[in-house]
């Protein structure tokens, strides 16, 4: 008789305006958990002298069905389940940026740029806000350029108060995710695996399931460690449906 020794993949299909979209590719996952939280039972006791406390009676209630899925790959669609949130594409065309006013509150702090992945290779220049004084790269202030950063010296003649910035900045592109637009995900899921030992395929559905973050989400690892997300919620009897779940096992 073979054992059991998993490999899968976990796809979504997320409930978003009233609509299921296509199922997703979670991509890697480092654990995906089926569980049930227990029954609950209600005891009825005698209270006749000659037994009483003795159980003569019972009823459970069948345990919540639960989920558990914990990623390793932060994709834009994991992150984006990750944080309930909602992306978008962010497009950035290189250009030349002139004047640009930066407020500076105090020396020996950091001031953000509109622009990242700023062009090292162009001029960049520091100047109060009537352009007659121009400040010295490392004496008044460091550049960060692909943070789009500006840290101003503690000995910097650099004051607090409002300064010009000229510089040119590089093509970029990504996504910004808006976190906490939604309470919580609902979608349905389609686990697809095998048993390596006995060569068995596994398939698992389930059509209504509510999901959320579980845990600390960290975006800095350890030495030799890599990032791991937990979603964690209840599988739900959909409507028009009587089990919560179906798993289907073949050779």
């Amino acid at each position: 008789m073979a054992g059991l020794r998993g490999a899968g993949k976990v796809y979504l299909s997320v409930l978003s305006s009233g609509a299921y979209g296509g199922y997703l590719d979670m991509a890697n996952i480092a654990s995906f958990t089926i569980g049930n939280d227990g029954g609950d039972t209600v005891t009825l006791k005698s209270t006749a002298p000659t037994n009483y406390g003795a159980v003569i009676g019972s009823s459970t209630t069948p345990g919540d069905d639960t989920i558990s899925i914990a990623l390793n790959v932060p994709n834009r669609k994991n992150l984006t389940t990750m944080l309930l949130g909602t992306d978008s594409t962010v497009t950035n065309v290189g250009a030349a940026v002139l004047n640009e006013p930066v407020t500076v509150l105090a020396k020996g702090t950091y001031v953000p740029l509109a622009k990242r992945k700023v062009d090292t290779g162009q001029t960049f220049t520091v100047t109060n806000t009537a352009g007659t004084t121009t400040y010295t790269a490392t004496t008044d202030y460091v550049l960060d350029a692909d943070n789009g950063l500006l840290y101003i010296t503690p000995n910097s003649t650099i004051v607090a108060g409002t300064i010009h910035v000229d510089y040119t900045h590089l093509d970029y592109t990504g996504y910004s995710i808006n976190a906490r637009t939604t309470p919580s995900i609902n979608c349905k899921m389609l686990f697809t695996g095998e048993n390596l030992d006995s060569g068995e395929i596994i398939r698992m559905t389930a059509d209504s399931v509510e999901l959320s973050p579980e845990g600390d989400f960290s975006l800095i690892s350890a030495d030799g460690e890599f990032l791991e997300f937990t979603l964690s919620g209840t599988i739900k009897v959909p409507t028009g449906q009587t089990v919560p779940f179906v798993m289907e096992v073949i050779s």
